[in-house]
């Protein structure tokens, strides 16, 4: 008998206490995983397969045709006076042309500028509120901290804004003056809760009559370049989804599948760099092949809440959250993820969602090999 067989013989029969992966290590095993998809995720989509499907779909023409369209419509609210830029720099930032078009409607009040500064004189002059509500019957609706005197109507059949409010805002449109601080609080508040307010209305009113540049019928509405838009929209998230989805299924396809495939213990990356061994509970056998991919399947779900991030930064960040079904999509394994970090915490063999589905417990290499020794295996 050589020396291996007097080794298994002198195991045989002993009893040994297994300890699986502590807690923390069995969750690291999981985030080690889940990065390494998301990483090489993010590298597929951004340097490999968005450009191409960039490419093959004509995106910067695409592009160009919808940023036209965006200055389209811009052109359209300046027009008809509805929106004023600064300056050619600012002519499609609308937040900041949104800034000076308050100040332009507060000038009529405050300083007696023209009444071609109200910007929703301009409009409800000539379209009617989809709710069939007046100018005053708006204002009155939305000035909620009595800005304006509703009793006193001027010349132009609008309210007159109360003198403590004139006299706070005046220094706006003096240059060697500045507004209080009371006055800068006001302004503020009356730009978001009252001009704000208004102007998303009047938005959805535009929506509501359409719109066209005056004195021309031929060219497209504010209507058909939204529509236009929102097509483009459409087509941006989708390729969004389409890159992201194809980049994210290569990298699980990669790591979950084909590595623990074509290694004979079935290992992941993250387990062959902390040597753990995932195998199946009660007999200790490294998982057959069906298991190994039946666990790729759950880890892939698993690692679903990194897809809403793959397109970043070819998408921004603040972007990513409103392609609703990559959202939801990633919510699902969010969800999954949670309820298999508790399962860590409150199983006695710190088993998660994976393991537990695949009758199978992660150990340390010299656990295992402690386990084979008592079994008589060779190890």
């Amino acid at each position: 008998m050589d020396e291996k067989d007097n080794e298994q013989q002198s195991h045989r029969g002993t009893a040994l206490d297994v300890f699986p992966l502590t807690k923390g290590k069995r969750m690291l095993l999981f985030l080690g995983d889940f990065f390494l998809v998301f990483i090489l995720a993010l590298f597929l989509s951004n340097i490999i397969v968005y450009p191409i499907a960039k490419s093959a779909t004509g995106y910067e023409t695409k592009e160009s045709l919808n940023i036209a369209n965006q200055q389209g419509r811009y052109t359209i609210l300046y027009e008809n006076k509805l929106l004023f830029n600064e300056s050619a720099d600012t002519k499609n930032n609308l937040e900041s042309n949104l800034e000076y078009t308050y100040s332009r409607f507060l000038s009529y009040y405050v300083v007696d500028a023209p009444v071609e500064s109200e910007i929703f004189h301009n409009y409800y002059s000539q379209y009617r509120n989809q709710d069939g509500k007046s100018l005053l019957q708006l204002y009155k609706g939305y000035d909620l901290s009595s800005f304006f005197d509703l009793e006193a109507i001027n010349d132009d059949g609008l309210p007159t804004l109360k003198d403590k409010y004139k006299e706070e805002f005046a220094p706006n449109y003096e240059d060697d003056n500045d507004m209080s601080d009371i006055g800068k609080i006001d302004y503020d508040y009356f730009f978001e809760h009252f001009f704000l307010s208004m102007y998303y209305t009047m938005v959805d009113d535009i929506k509501f009559n359409d719109l066209r540049l005056p004195n021309n019928n031929l060219a497209a509405s504010y209507n058909d370049l939204t529509g236009k838009i929102e097509e483009f929209n459409d087509f941006y998230d989708t390729t969004a989804i389409i890159c992201s989805s194809v980049s994210f299924g290569v990298a699980a396809l990669a790591l979950y599948f084909v590595y623990p495939l074509l290694n004979k213990r079935g290992r992941t990356p993250t387990q062959s760099v902390m040597k753990v061994e995932r195998v199946e509970k009660g007999t200790y056998k490294i998982l057959s092949r069906p298991r190994r991919c039946l666990s790729g399947l759950y880890l892939t779900i698993l690692t679903l809440p990194c897809l809403l991030f793959v397109p970043v930064p070819t998408v921004s960040i603040n972007y990513v959250f409103s392609i609703t079904g990559m959202f939801g999509i990633s919510m699902v394994g969010l969800i999954g993820v949670i309820v298999s970090m508790l399962m860590v915490i409150f199983d006695k063999f710190n088993r998660g969602l994976t393991d537990i589905l695949t009758f199978s417990i992660a150990l340390k290499e010299e656990m295992l090999d402690e386990v084979y020794k008592v079994k008589g295996y060779y190890v």
